[in-house]
C-alpha cells in the first residue's frame, strides 16, 4: 500500500504548513463568504426597499384618476414591465384580496392568488415586508420586498407593490469573492513552503547528524562524536550523546582490559574450563581443557561440544546439575586412561525462581565445567592401598608361625622341658628374622 504522507520530517513539516494554510484559507473564505452573503443580502434588500417605495408612489401617480379597472390594469402592466426592464427586477402589483393586477415577468391572468404569501400579508397590514424563500412561480430562491401602495384615486382602494430579485445574484457576487483568498493562498504558498523547508532543515539536519552518530555508536564505534553545537534542545541532546559515547568508550576499554585479563587467567589455569549453552553448543574453553580432553576445543567454539569431545559426557552432567539445581562433582574416566574430577555448575541470571520457589538465576540453561586431572592422585592412592595390603600380608605370615610355636611351647613346657627348650630356641630364631 503506497504511503501518501512522506516519511521524512523535512517534507512533513512543509506539507503540514501548506495543509494548515489551505485549511486556514478555507475557513477564512467560508466565514468571509457567509458574512459577505448576509451583508450583500441586507444591502440588496435596502436597495429594493428604496425602489419599492419610489416606484409605488410613481405607479399610483401614473394611474391616478383612472376609474376603469381594465384601463387601470393595462396601464399598470405596461408600467411594471417598463420598470422591470429598467431595474432588472421583477415587479408585481397585488390588490387587497391577493389577486395579481400586474407583473413584469408573467401574465397576471395565469397567476394564482398571492394573498397567502408572507410578505404580501404583512404589506397588506400596512407594514413593509422582507422575505427570502423559493418562488412558487419561478422555482428558484428569491428575495422579496413588499410595501403597501399609498392611497390615491385609482380603480382599487388598497394594494401591495412587491419587488423580487433572484438570490443567485448574491451567489455570483460571492463566487467572485472566493477568488481573492484563493489568489492570496496561491501567492503565499511557494514562499511559505520555502520558508518552512529551510526552517525544517535547521531541525532535520542536526537530527540527521545525531542519527548518524547513534548509528556509529550502535555499530561499536565509540570514538565517534557529533558536531551539533546549538543553544537549544538539539544541542543538549548532542552533548548528552557525546557524553554517553565517551562513557561507552571508557567502559569498552575497561571491558577489553577485563576480557584480556580473564583470557590470561584462563590460559594460565591448570584446570580445564568449559562453558556450554543449553543446546549443547560450546561457548568458551581454555587450553587446559584442550589438553585434558585431548581435543582442539578452541576451534570448536559455536559447535556442538559432543562433536569436539566425544568421550566427555557433557550433556549428561549438565542435565544432572540443572535437575539438582546446585553444583555437582563427578569423576569421569576417559578412554585414554585419564581420570577427571569434573565440577558442574548450572549458571544463574537475575530474576527467576527454581521449582522450590527459591531464587534461580539460570542463564538460559548454560553450564560451566571445571576439569581437574586426578589421574596421578588416584594412582598414588591405589599404590598406597596396594602397599598396605602387601605389608599386612607379609606381617601375617611370620606372626602366624610365631603364634603356632607359642601355642606348642605352652602345651609342652610342663611335660617335656627339653622339647620346650628347643621350641624357645626356634621362637627366638623366628623373632630375629
Amino acid at each position: 500500500m503506497m504511503k501518501i504522507w512522506p516519511a521524512r520530517i523535512r517534507w512533513r513539516l512543509p506539507l503540514a504548513f501548506a495543509l494548515g494554510m489551505l485549511i486556514f484559507a478555507g475557513i477564512v473564505a467560508l466565514v468571509a463568504a457567509l458574512g459577505l452573503r448576509g451583508a450583500f443580502l441586507e444591502r440588496l434588500e435596502d436597495e429594493m426597499s428604496r425602489q419599492a417605495h419610489q416606484y409605488a408612489a410613481a405607479l399610483v401617480a401614473d394611474v391616478a384618476g383612472t376609474t376603469n379597472a381594465a384601463d387601470a390594469a393595462t396601464a399598470l402592466q405596461r408600467l411594471t414591465e417598463s420598470i422591470g426592464v429598467a431595474t432588472d427586477a421583477r415587479f408585481t402589483v397585488i390588490d387587497s384580496e391577493g389577486w395579481v393586477l400586474a407583473d413584469s415577468e408573467a401574465d397576471p391572468a395565469v397567476l394564482e392568488n398571492h394573498g397567502n404569501r408572507p410578505e404580501v400579508k404583512q404589506a397588506l397590514s400596512g407594514n413593509e415586508a422582507r422575505e427570502r424563500r423559493d418562488s412558487t412561480t419561478l422555482g428558484r430562491e428569491e428575495v422579496y420586498v413588499a410595501v403597501p401602495l399609498p392611497a390615491g384615486e385609482a380603480a382599487w382602494s388598497e394594494g401591495v407593490l412587491r419587488i423580487a430579485q433572484p438570490a443567485s445574484l448574491i451567489d455570483s457576487m460571492l463566487a467572485a469573492s472566493w477568488r481573492i483568498p484563493l489568489i492570496v493562498w496561491a501567492a503565499l504558498l511557494l514562499p511559505t513552503l520555502a520558508v518552512a523547508y529551510f526552517f525544517t532543515r535547521t531541525i532535520t539536519k542536526p537530527l540527521e547528524r545525531l542519527r548518524h552518530m547513534t548509528a556509529q555508536v550502535a555499530s561499536g564505534d565509540f570514538e565517534h562524536r557529533t558536531s551539533v553545537m546549538r543553544n537549544d534542545e538539539l544541542g543538549e541532546l548532542g552533548e548528552s550523546l557525546n557524553s554517553m559515547a565517551a562513557q561507552l568508550e571508557t567502559r569498552d576499554e575497561q571491558l577489553g582490559v577485563e576480557t584480556e585479563r580473564t583470557e590470561q587467567i584462563l590460559a594460565a589455569m591448570s584446570e580445564g574450563v568449559l562453558l556450554m549453552q543449553s543446546d549443547g553448543y560450546l561457548l568458551r574453553s581454555n587450553p587446559a581443557a584442550d589438553r585434558l580432553l585431548s581435543s582442539d576445543l578452541s576451534g570448536a567454539t559455536g559447535s556442538p561440544l559432543v562433536l569436539a569431545a566425544r568421550s566427555f559426557p557433557a550433556q549428561t552432567l549438565a542435565e544432572k546439575a540443572h535437575v539438582a539445581e546446585r553444583p555437582i562433582t563427578e569423576v569421569v574416566e576417559l578412554p585414554n586412561g585419564r581420570s577427571l574430577s569434573v565440577e558442574v555448575v548450572p549458571l544463574r541470571s537475575p530474576g527467576a525462581q527454581n521449582s522450590r520457589g527459591q531464587d534461580d538465576r539460570s542463564i538460559a540453561g548454560q553450564t560451566l565445567f571445571v576439569l581437574r586431572d586426578e589421574t596421578a592422585r588416584l594412582a598414588t592412592e591405589q599404590m598406597r592401598r596396594d602397599f598396605a595390603t602387601n605389608v599386612s600380608h607379609e606381617l601375617k605370615t611370620p606372626l602366624a608361625g610365631l603364634s603356632l610355636l607359642a601355642e606348642t611351647l605352652q602345651s609342652t613346657i610342663k611335660d617335656d622341658p627339653e622339647q620346650a627348650a628347643k621350641f624357645v630356641d626356634r621362637l627366638s630364631t623366628e623373632v630375629s628374622r
